[in-house]
């Protein structure tokens, strides 16, 4: 709208220039010098023809038989000079002026022409600076668009964490008394039940796993109902994916809940029991996936639960 508004003004701005050279140059002055040249010489010759007449006229009858007196060649040089001299300066006079009507109009062209230039480079320079205005505008649009489109996807992940969590939760507390894990003569439940906030429930459960890491070696685990626990590993572990894409603030109360480090767990249990061989390939993906992780809370996380 900035250039459309600015090349209307430019172009209505030239135009008045233009008429207005129109109206003060236009051809009167050469055309009425040029009158003035030939009355002058029109009048030249008629006092020429007069004066030639009146010589005739008071000139003694002789033997030529002309209307003019009897001249020498000579003389009738002088006769033609005297004639057309005042006509050539006369004429000269004109080209002289005439010219210098066209070199003073083509010092208005060129001015008109610099004129021209100059509001020429002004649109240049405003149309540079939209131009600039504009890529500013849409850099920043961009960069709105994007962190909508990263919160959005932040979301999206975050309203998945949430079913996967309340899933894991639900199942874990409905298998309560079903899944058992041992080695040696220890056997001790898995899961509670606790009517809790998920976020409770996450790190009361790693409470209950660090109860149980003394009393085991992780040589040769048994668990009962170990379908039970695929099936709850495979939710946690989802739910563990999609942790880093979450927003930061949920991000960072998970892991101080202790989330990855029971993951973690399940991962050393996997490895270290027979009947959860199936759950192997989830193992060599997370650690390959946290081998590559760019990004470590694990130093606040620290200063948090201190």
């Amino acid at each position: 709208m900035i250039r459309i508004e600015l090349e209307v003004g430019l172009g209505e701005t030239m135009e008045e220039l233009r008429d207005e050279t129109q109206v003060k140059d236009t051809p009167r002055a050469a055309g009425w010098k040029l009158a003035a040249v030939f009355v002058l010489t029109g009048l030249w010759a008629v006092v020429v023809a007069y004066l030639v007449w009146e010589t005739i006229r008071v000139s003694p009858q002789g033997d030529c038989g002309s209307w003019l007196p009897c001249l020498e060649l000579n003389e009738w040089g002088d006769l033609l000079a005297g004639i057309f001299a005042p006509v050539a300066f006369l004429w000269l006079v004109a080209t002289v002026l005439i010219q210098s009507d066209e070199l003073r109009e083509q010092r208005k062209e060129l001015a008109l022409t610099r004129q021209e230039m100059k509001y020429s480079r002004d649109v240049m320079k405003e149309q540079a600076e939209e131009a600039r205005a504009q890529a500013i505008y849409l850099g920043r649009q961009t960069d709105l668009l994007n962190e909508e489109a990263v919160q959005r996807r932040s979301e999206s992940a975050f309203a998945q964490f949430q079913s996967l969590i309340d899933i894991y939760i639900t199942s874990s507390c409905m298998y309560y008394g079903d899944i058992f894990i041992a080695e040696n003569t220890f056997t001790s439940r898995l899961f509670r039940r606790d009517a809790i906030d998920a976020l409770r429930y996450v790190s009361r459960h790693y409470d209950d796993i660090q109860e149980i890491v003394p009393n085991i070696e992780m040589k040769k685990v048994e668990l009962v109902n170990p379908n039970f626990f695929i099936i709850l590993f495979k939710y946690l572990y989802a739910a563990d994916e999609l942790l880093p894409r979450i927003p930061y603030a949920q991000r960072l109360a998970w892991k101080v809940s202790m989330l990855p480090e029971i993951v973690d767990w399940y991962c050393n249990l996997v490895s270290a029991c027979e009947q959860l061989a199936e759950l192997q390939g989830y193992v060599d993906a997370r650690r390959r996936r946290k081998s590559s992780d760019g990004f470590d809370d694990a130093p606040l996380l620290r200063l948090m639960t201190e």
